[in-house]
């Protein structure tokens, strides 16, 4: 049974149709099948405008409760649009709505008797995730200061994997304040994980659970770069055999052979290299022996024989040959002489 090998095609979707007979000559001069890459991971759900809305439905009520003095009902929709948010980080919004929140409750907060030091808590966390406001009008009270910003690595990211920290996007390592932060990282423009991220203020690194690309898939083999002449794979690549084609000027490809991370030459082929003869089936000769062989089997049969022939007596002389005469008389009467 033949072998799969996935073939990344560094080229054109028309460019691909045109090398497909060059592409299957390959193959079946190796005995293999070429397969395409597989889909990219799996994504989290598309953003859903419905969602947001109910959210954004939710502060209103929560703002007009406030204003109404009904503490406990602007209380309650507030925790609601906290929960929805929790659940769904996935909205590229989620930070500037849960910072909303944040302030929405702050003001509650801080119209109740002792309430100042929770309302000072919200609206440091809605400092974090959307940075300072400026003062509004008739504000007296001073604005909540940030701590100072702590520098964090991050891991789990990919090579190609795009990150956003609180809506805007980052680039590792990242110089933010201690705090509750909201986390996007898309993979191939596509969303592969979100959450909501706590920084500790003696925190050097953080890790996100971002999930690995599949072996063998588009993410996998994202990368791959032709410079120079020559295939480069990141070092991530877990494809354990693969390879990569791009179409050659003037008809055919060229293709290189890779396991995971390493690849060899881009070799050039066309339809018609290395075609497997295929005519009528030939008679099997049989491989002869070597000449010594032969040479050395005459020589002791010779030599057999020449012992054969001594034992028999047939190269001993014969003495000079000699005529005797011998007379033997008549044997009765009956057989005298007549005349």
């Amino acid at each position: 049974m033949s072998r799969i090998v996935v073939l990344l095609w560094l080229g054109t979707a028309g460019t691909r149709a045109a090398a497909q007979p060059d592409l299957d000559a390959w193959a079946q001069a190796r005995w293999i099948r070429l397969s395409d890459p597989a889909p990219s991971s799996a994504t989290l759900q598309h953003y859903d405008p419905k969602l947001v809305a109910s959210i954004e439905g939710l502060l209103d009520q929560a703002r007009i409760a406030a204003t109404s003095l009904d503490s406990d009902t602007a209380l309650a929709r507030a925790g609601e649009a906290k929960a929805m948010l929790v659940a769904h980080p996935e909205l590229p919004q989620a930070g500037w709505l849960m910072a909303e929140r944040h302030l929405v409750e702050a003001s509650i907060r801080g119209g109740v008797e002792g309430g100042a030091a929770e309302a000072e808590r919200l609206t440091r966390a809605a400092l974090v995730l959307e940075g300072p406001r400026a003062r509004a009008v008739g504000e007296d009270r001073a604005p909540a200061q940030l701590a100072a910003p702590t520098t964090v690595a991050v891991r789990g990211l990919a090579a190609d994997d795009v990150l956003y920290w609180d809506e805007t996007r980052a680039t590792p390592p990242l110089s933010t304040p201690p705090g509750e932060h909201h986390a996007r990282v898309l993979r191939r423009g596509e969303l592969v994980w979100a959450g909501w991220v706590a920084v500790k203020p003696a925190a050097r690194a953080i890790a996100l659970p971002v999930p690995s690309a599949v072996a063998c898939s588009r993410d996998d083999l994202a990368g791959v770069r032709i410079a120079k002449g020559r295939v480069q794979a990141p070092a991530s690549v877990r494809c354990s055999e693969w390879a990569v084609a791009v179409p050659r000027r003037g008809g055919g490809v060229s293709v290189a052979s890779c396991t995971a991370a390493s690849c060899g030459p881009l070799l050039a082929w066309r339809s018609g290299d290395g075609v497997v003869y295929s005519g009528p089936p030939q008679p099997r000769t049989e491989k002869p022996f070597p000449t010594w062989v032969a040479v050395g089997a005459g020589l002791g049969a010779a030599m057999v024989t020449t012992v054969v022939l001594w034992r028999a007596g047939v190269f001993e002389g014969s003495e000079p040959g000699r005529s005797r005469w011998e007379y033997v008389g008549p044997q009765s009467s009956s057989a005298a002489l007549r005349f």
